[in-house]
């Protein structure tokens, strides 16, 4: 179990002959779930921080509106599938959803 934060020096005045320290460059594949989301989000953070000054500069006060009621849309519509998988114990995945909604043919095509 790795964690993001390096260990604690521990207050024991014990003195390593090794002390190993390592630039070499990090394998790719070797990450934990908690880098793999911060990577994520980092990424997805870095691509509106630079595309939004773009898109306001080429669509003007309108854009701006626009990526508004974007934003208001996804939250609601995050809100809504938080309250589909609450309604049903089970409930995990969109083809869930999608079973709960259409029944079978509704799972086939969310699938």
């Amino acid at each position: 179990s790795q964690t993001l934060l390096p260990p604690l020096p521990s207050r024991k005045s014990s003195v390593r002959k090794s002390l190993k320290i390592s630039h070499e460059v990090h394998i790719p594949g070797q990450c934990s779930f908690g880098q793999a989301v911060l990577n994520g989000m980092n990424a997805l953070c870095g691509v509106g921080i630079l595309s939004t000054p773009y898109a306001l500069h080429e669509g003007g006060w309108a854009a701006l509106g626009i990526l508004l009621i974007f934003a208001a849309f996804s939250f609601y519509t995050g809100l809504l599938l938080r309250y589909c998988l609450d309604s049903e114990p089970g409930l995990e995945t969109y083809p869930d959803i999608g079973q709960a909604a259409f029944g079978t043919s509704g799972r086939v095509v969310i699938s």
